[in-house]
């Protein structure tokens, strides 16, 4: 009996530590759809399960996974951008109420490419 009250207790354990794993690296404030400037067409989409997608319109969407680690937000895309052929951007970020403010870290100036959201 006693015996089976430890694996019990090992299985309990190793569940739990699968669980915090697992949920680890997702800020759920991040959760849900933001828009840009107002605009409906250019949204940023976060999803609860670590996946999402972001878009300027119709013809160009991008998927992606993502991860956070303290105020550092990882978007790692799925597809390349048009533009840049940028796939694991780094994000400083902040969710304030309905407002969430990234700025990037692939650059040297913090500051210089920075987006403001309004969760929609």
């Amino acid at each position: 009996m006693r015996q089976f009250f430890k694996l019990l207790l090992v299985a309990t354990f190793l569940v739990m530590a699968t669980s915090l794993v697992g949920c680890g690296g997702r800020d759920e404030a991040l959760v849900g759809t933001w828009t840009w400037d107002g605009n409906p067409d250019y949204l940023f989409t976060f999803n609860s399960d670590g996946t999402g997608r972001r878009g300027g319109g119709a013809n160009h969407i991008e998927t992606f996974t993502w991860s956070t680690s303290g105020d550092t937000l990882r978007v790692n895309l799925d597809n390349a951008p048009f533009l840049f052929d940028v796939r694991n951007e780094r994000w400083n970020y902040t969710v304030r109420g309905n407002t969430l403010t990234i700025d990037s870290l692939q650059t040297a100036n913090r500051g210089e490419i920075m987006f403001t959201y309004t969760r929609r």
